[in-house]
Formats: structure tokens, C-alpha cells, sequence
């Protein structure tokens, strides 16, 4: 028989939330995001332009920035740098892999 007396309070909220609450714990680690302010990445920097100079002179350019990259091509330090990505300009955060191409 059903009692009109009891009152339920279980909504989609409080059953869905413990459950999405676990799956982020599991996710978010995964996908690199921050769970606080603190974790988060202190400085962005604006990507420089390297596309015309010799390789040794864009990993100096870089290194300056705070930035990895990776060589596409001739690795050689008088390679010229003919492609960059990202793009100068482009704010991207500090320790990113940035990747040069070389002829």
C-alpha cells in the first residue's frame, strides 16, 4: 500500500553526483587537467617566430621561452626551420612541446 506520509528525497543529483564525482577522479589525471588553481600552470608565453633561422638558433629562441620542441627533418644545427606549429604568437603554456620543421 503506499504511504502518503513518507517523503522521498532522492533526486537524480544526489545519486548521479557520487557516481560523475568517481569518474573524474579517474578521468580528469588521465586527460593532464588541474584539479586545483595550484596545479595549474603558472605562465603562458607567446609562441616565437623561428620559421627562417637556422635550427640552433630557434632551439636558443625557445629554450629563452621556456618551451620543448621537437625537429622534424634534418636535425643538423645549421638546418634552416622551414614550418613551426603552433604559429607565432599563439599563447601557449610554458613547458609545451612545440614541434620545427626543417628543409
Amino acid at each position: 500500500m503506499y504511504d502518503k506520509s513518507v517523503v522521498w528525497s532522492i533526486k537524480g543529483g544526489s545519486v548521479a553526483a557520487p557516481v560523475a564525482g568517481e569518474i573524474f577522479k579517474e578521468v580528469l589525471p588521465y586527460l593532464e587537467i588541474a584539479k586545483t588553481k595550484e596545479d595549474m600552470p603558472k605562465t603562458s608565453v607567446a609562441m616565437p617566430e623561428v620559421t627562417g633561422v637556422s635550427a640552433d638558433e630557434a632551439k636558443k629562441a625557445l629554450k629563452e621561452a621556456g618551451l620543448e620542441y621537437e625537429i622534424q627533418g634534418n636535425s643538423d644545427g645549421n638546418a634552416i626551420i622551414i614550418d613551426q606549429l603552433p604559429e607565432k604568437g599563439i599563447m601557449i603554456n610554458s613547458g609545451t612541446k612545440v614541434i620545427l620543421k626543417t628543409q
